[in-house]
């Protein structure tokens, strides 16, 4: 049964270019070449990962040097990746996700990922806001390159 639905998937998705599942896999990858482009022009140098799936691109943040002040929150000290991405809401207004929340205490806190999985002008936004050095007034100027919960 699996085989006889991958291979009408595929033979769907091949033949027909005005279906929805070949329009969307084409956005995403546009997206996703569009966010690439956007990093790669960044002021950070990410090492990054490109997908062949999903909605994420991953990127290494290990080069990177990151203020002391941004591994505290609430009497607590951050991993790097946390404390990168509370850099980038406070100071860029671009909200990433720190990868070692998915590994145990004591995992690699080097990688966060950034979801291109938005429309293009938030992408074109974020680009916009990591290559230009700016302070944000509040924390309602962030823009949120993750999938929020509704």
């Amino acid at each position: 049964m699996d085989l006889a639905v991958s291979e009408s998937l595929d033979t769907i998705y091949c033949q027909d270019n005005n279906n929805y599942l070949k329009q969307f896999a084409d956005g995403l990858i546009r997206k996703r070449r569009l966010l690439l482009q956007q990093l790669i022009n960044s002021k950070y140098e990410f090492n990054m990962w490109v997908p062949s799936a999903g909605f994420f691109v991953l990127a290494d943040i290990s080069s990177i040097d990151i203020e002391e002040k941004f591994y505290h929150h609430e009497g607590s000290r951050l991993p790097k990746d946390y404390a990168f991405c509370m850099r980038l809401c406070k100071e860029d207004g671009v909200a990433a996700i720190p990868c070692s929340s998915f590994f145990g205490r004591g995992g690699n806190d080097n990688y966060v990922r950034f979801a291109f999985c938005k429309d293009e002008m938030s992408i074109m936004e974020a680009g916009r806001r990591l290559s230009e050095p700016e302070q944000l007034d509040s924390e309602q100027n962030i823009l949120q390159l993750c999938p929020v919960a509704s």
